[in-house]
């Protein structure tokens, strides 16, 4: 743990009493599981003739007791984001605006043409989505736009099974570019796109760079421009940042549009029911903003560079 993070992320979690917040949220659902166990020891010593109300007591107390959980849960994860997760971020990043409860939605999120782990768009069993982060991008002290920053988590269903396989988890941005490229340029860590065979990739390109190569499957239709943008200096500094941070992140470069997206486990949302976990999962979330903010401003300024 960084040592400033944590002494920052220890002030702002004191000064606003956080403390005092999950002990009411952990007090208010102890007492729906007594309330739920209670209403269970009463429905069983009911006498014999009344033994066909207990199934629709019980599940009755069932529904009840879980939409009081998730009401509480709610409130919780609310309050919390207001009076620590944006007083944490605003602490960090200069201008950030935090915006709970403001999901991406799965359409859009499709519009950057992530490559991930499955096949077809149906094999996707949930999507969610829930904040939006808003971070103002300077390069060289000049303010470029805003980076539309959300998280997202996609789950996929299993062959003869109902459970679910998580295949993407993190966080997923976009920005506006300079100047349109007027075609798709796409780099994706073969950790996650599922490629083994390099000579079954469309379009691939080779950068000559080995240390690259093995890491990320670089794709495009003009080959030529592809490497104007990925030049070795720029494949040196994105090595440079994989390394230095440890996240995994995709770069999409659609025309106009540039989409960044970064693996981090439960950005937001489960950050603030890990008990004394918490503060570890925050600095990673962190981290992966820091990640997208860097590889966003390498791939904007070299674009904005390009000659016609």
């Amino acid at each position: 743990m960084n040592n400033s993070f944590k002494e920052i992320y220890d002030r702002i979690y004191n000064q606003n009493e956080i403390q005092n917040i999950e002990k009411a949220y952990r007090k208010r659902s102890s007492n729906i599981l007594k309330f739920f166990g209670l209403a269970m020891l009463v429905s069983f010593i009911f006498p014999p003739s009344l033994l066909l109300i207990i199934p629709i007591f019980a599940v009755y107390m069932i529904m009840s007791s879980s939409k009081e959980k998730m009401a509480a849960e709610e409130e919780y994860l609310e309050l919390y984001k207001l009076k620590f997760i944006l007083p944490l971020f605003r602490e960090v990043f200069q201008d950030v605006q935090y915006r709970p409860k403001e999901p991406l939605s799965f359409d859009r999120y499709l519009e950057a043409e992530y490559k991930d782990k499955f096949i077809n768009v149906d094999e996707i069993k949930t999507y969610s989505s829930n904040d939006h982060i808003v971070l103002p991008v300077e390069i060289r002290g000049e303010g470029i736009g805003y980076l539309d920053i959300y998280d997202v988590k996609l789950e996929k269903k299993t062959s003869g099974s109902s459970r679910k396989l998580t295949i993407f988890d993190g966080l997923t941005a976009s920005i506006t570019l300079p100047k349109s490229i007027n075609t798709k340029i796409k780099l994706t860590p073969k950790v996650i796109s599922n490629i083994i065979d390099n000579s079954k990739v469309d379009n691939l390109i080779s950068t000559n760079n080995p240390e690259f190569d093995n890491y990320f499957a670089l794709t495009a239709e003009q080959g030529e421009l592809a490497s104007r943008i990925y030049t070795a200096d720029v494949m040196q500094r994105l090595m440079e940042i994989f390394n230095a941070n440890k996240k995994i992140f995709s770069i999409n470069i659609i025309n106009d549009k540039l989409y960044v997206r970064v693996s981090c486990f439960s950005p937001l949302d489960l950050v603030v029911v890990f008990g004394n976990e918490k503060h570890v999962h925050m600095e990673k979330t962190i981290i992966s903003i820091e990640t997208i903010k860097e590889v966003t401003c390498l791939i904007y300024e070299v674009i904005n560079n390009l000659e016609k």
